[in-house]
């Protein structure tokens, strides 16, 4: 993570929804992730603390001053919410690595998404999140400006919602084998959306703060 102001201290933070343990898929989603790292060595691995199953919606670096601010956005945009499902689509995988459950796009979830985003990139301030610009990440134009405007390339009109529950460094050909197993397993539907998760990386990537924003209408 880097600044150009040099007494900026940058951390990370990921926006999304937490899967519950009281949730009807956590356990399926751990069972997954736990499969993946024991037969094809999946370095994503699921951890009760930093890393639960989870439904990103944003994620960038920020300043470290500027969490109270981000804070209080979300506070104010879970008090406008009430609670909705989001719908699981198949299993699938990008080119570099990453296995993930799809959820399709409804009103509900593009708007929170919406307004997550336009509340939080106000204080971004001279953060970068140096992993967007790795040069094995391929990009559209649209994700390549939305990486320049929002410190993001997978938001809004390029924002392709999911559960990510593994990551195995292999060839397409593996890729392929492992979602057709994967998908004749998976039997989750639903995913209940009532909260937004904040947490909070250091520059080592160790997990500092976290903190649950109820949805005020439930």
């Amino acid at each position: 993570m880097k600044s150009s102001k040099q007494n900026e201290e940058c951390v990370w933070i990921g926006i999304g929804v937490n899967v519950t343990p009281d949730d009807p898929g956590y356990g399926e989603f751990i069972q997954l992730n736990k499969n993946l790292v024991q037969q094809d060595e999946s370095t994503f691995v699921f951890d009760v603390v930093s890393n639960q199953p989870h439904l990103n919606l944003y994620d960038l670096d920020v300043p470290k001053d500027n969490l109270v601010h981000i804070e209080s956005e979300l506070q104010q945009i879970a008090n406008s919410f009430k609670f909705f499902t989001v719908k699981f689509g198949g299993v699938n995988y990008y080119s570099y690595g990453i296995i993930f459950v799809s959820c399709e796009v409804n009103d509900q979830l593009e708007e929170l998404e919406k307004q997550i985003v336009g509340s939080t990139v106000v204080y971004k301030g001279d953060c970068r999140t140096e992993e967007y610009w790795q040069p094995w990440r391929k990009y559209s134009q649209e994700q390549i400006e939305n990486r320049e405007k929002y410190g993001n390339p997978h938001v809004l009109n390029t924002f392709t919602p999911h559960i990510t529950i593994g990551y195995v460094k292999t060839n397409e050909n593996e890729l392929q084998r492992i979602v057709k197993e994967i998908k004749d397993k998976q039997s989750i539907i639903q995913l209940k959306c009532e909260h937004i998760d904040l947490v909070v990386h250091n520059k080592l990537g160790e997990l500092i703060y976290s903190k649950r924003f109820l949805f005020k209408r439930r």
